[in-house]
Order: structure tokens, then sequence, then C-alpha cells
């Protein structure tokens, strides 16, 4: 299922069997269950009495006179909506303008420039710059018309999303992290970092001067840094890393995944928790367990000692890090992300580890 906010209608909602609804108030309402396909695509915004969708063809939903008009019949990735009168679709023919030249008709144009596959497009209102991430790479369409394409080293760069915030675009992409846009040139970049590797993300939402992303490995939250401050996937309990939707409605996540849509309360691990403590599981040696809570003497072929240790917690564990560190052989503390396992061959001598960890 698909979900936006909306101010009259609350969350609308676009399911996999075509049916446009919405969720106000505790009650769930059915707007149109005529749809033949699954709703692939769902977009409006907090000023306009408009909802585009695309249920096997584009279509609006006009709020004000409970109306449904076919637009066109493409495949819908993306959509701007700057008034009643304006919209601006993202499809897979090219950047569409459409124009209301009545109640609930509309004429629509194909841009030359942007003719072709689109996977995200989004508004500046402060520079007036449509934006368009296309199978030829990423555009701007200047309030003259006039349209240039943003390179990053003379390389073409293809986003997978746009977003709005703050003046202005930031644009997730799988090499460059996110840009930051202004003005049709790229100001700045944020590198998201999860287990010191970049994610490579495929939706973000900035609210609270944070980041709320979702990747392929589940839905997370960073720092305008790019630090990873939390995973909302396994802080919350989600069956699975897929997710499919989130929107922002009435200052609440609302998440939409395999176990369907559920509102996240971002504030819930500013709350006091017990601090996890570091367990040891086992102590392989010469890949044989032996008790790790007792005392053994080793033979002189015994060198080869396996440590596996845990944290009793889930929460953040992408966060997660170990630092250790065994006298007599370890000058400095090493680090370890939460999935690790760290092997010695020792000489003769006692040791002793020392293990810390962080999140």
């Amino acid at each position: 299922m698909l979900c936006i906010s909306d101010s009259l209608f609350g969350l609308m909602i676009g399911t996999s069997k075509g049916t446009l609804m919405n969720y106000l108030n505790n009650k769930l309402f059915t707007i149109n269950a005529e749809g033949k396909r699954p709703i692939e695509a769902i977009y409006g915004n907090h000023t306009s009495n408009l909802i585009v969708f695309d249920n096997g063809s584009i279509k609006v939903y006009n709020k004000k006179t409970s109306t449904i008009t076919n637009i066109i019949q493409a495949s819908l990735k993306d959509a701007v909506i700057l008034s009643d009168n304006l919209i601006y679709l993202g499809t897979n023919r090219g950047v569409m303008k459409v124009e209301s030249n009545g109640i609930n008709t509309f004429n629509t144009q194909l841009l030359k420039g942007v003719d072709f596959r689109i996977y995200s497009i989004e508004y500046n209102p402060d520079d007036r710059c449509l934006y368009a991430s296309t199978a030829n790479g990423l555009f701007t369409i200047f309030p003259d018309g006039n349209i240039k394409p943003l390179l990053i080293n003379k390389k073409v760069i293809y986003p997978n999303y746009l977003h709005f915030y703050n003046g202005r675009i930031y644009a997730t992409t799988k090499a460059n992290g996110i840009l930051i846009i202004q003005h049709g040139e790229i100001k700045s970049v944020i590198h998201p970092i999860i287990n010191n590797q970049e994610e490579i993300l495929k939706k973000i939402s900035i609210h609270q001067n944070t980041i709320i992303a979702k990747s392929s490995n589940g839905l997370f939250q960073f720092d305008m840094n790019g630090k990873l401050l939390k995973s909302l996937t396994f802080s919350f309990g989600f069956s699975s890393k897929r997710i499919i939707d989130f929107t922002f409605h009435q200052n609440q996540l609302w998440v939409s995944h395999s176990g369907g849509v559920q509102p996240i309360n971002l504030n819930y691990n500013k709350t006091a928790h017990q601090k996890p403590f570091i367990r040891l599981n086992h102590i392989l040696v010469n890949d044989e367990l032996i008790n790790p809570f007792q005392t053994s003497a080793l033979n002189s072929d015994q060198r080869k000692i396996q440590f596996i240790f845990s944290s009793t917690t889930l929460r953040n564990h992408e966060s997660m890090h170990y630092y250790y560190k065994l006298d007599g052989y370890d000058l400095n503390w090493n680090i370890n992300n939460y999935e690790s396992n760290q092997n010695y061959l020792l000489c003769f001598g006692s040791r002793q580890l020392h293990v810390l960890f962080k999140s």
C-alpha cells in the first residue's frame, strides 16, 4: 500500500487491488474501488484539491467535486502538483505538463528535452526550477524553459529520488550520496553511512532536521551529516526489511510495509533504556567448544582460539560496534561491527581479553 498525507482527507492510501482509500478520525473510507490494477503511485499536497494516482492509467481525483478524471494512458513515476490548474507528471514517456482548461478537463503536453523515462521529479518554489531524474541523467528545467543537465566531474548522474526541503533539492544517488542542489547547481553532498559503508537510499524525507530514509535494508533515521541515528526497522520490530512507502501525517510518521500500515513514534527511543550487557557466548579452541566460564590450561598444539561475544539487544544494531583488546597481543583497541568474529593465533602465556560495546 502507498500512502500520502492530506489536510482534508487524512491519510490517503492506494492499495494493491487498485482501491483508493482514506483514513480519517480512526475510520477507513473507500473513495474508489474500480481500479483494475494496483495503485502504483499516488501524489498530492496540502494546498491542492487534486490527488494524482495510477491504477492502470493516470487519473486525477478532485476532492472538492468528488470526481475522477482520466488524464493519459501512461505509467506514473512521480508528480508535482503546483495548483489545481497546473501539474507536472513524471512518466515512462517523460515529463508531461498538465493544465486545466475547465472543471475536470485537462490538456497534456510532453516537454521536449526531458521526453524519456522519468525516475523522479521535484519542484523548488524558491528558485522556481523543476528538477527531473531521467534515464538520460539529472536535469534542471528553468522558469524560462531552458533545460540544463547536472553533472559530477563531467559524468551523468542518475538519482533514485528527489526531495524538496528548506529551499533545496535533495537527490539520492547510488554512487554519490545525497546531492544538495539549488539554482541548478550541486552545492554539497551528504554521505549516509551504515557499518562504515555508504547506504544507497531509495526515498528520503526530512523531518525535524533529520533524514528518514528507506533502502533495500530497511528504514533508517540519519542526522543531516549522514550519521546513523537509529534503524527504525529493528527498533520497531518490522517483520521484514522491505519498506513499501512512508509519509508524515500530522507530524506522525506512517510506514507501509509487508505487515500493513502503522504509525511510528520517532521519540520512542529517547526514553531511558537499560544498558545492554556484553555476553561471552562461546570460546573455540582449534574449532572445538570449551567452557567459557572455566579456567583451562591449553596444550602447545591448541593455539587457535576464537572468542564469540554478543550484546543482549537488537536496538539500532546497524550502529553497534565491539571494541576489543587482548593483553600481550593487541597494543590498541580494535573495532568490529555487530556481526563480526575475531580469531587469534597465540603463543604461550596468560592472556586477558577486554571487550567494550558502543551503539
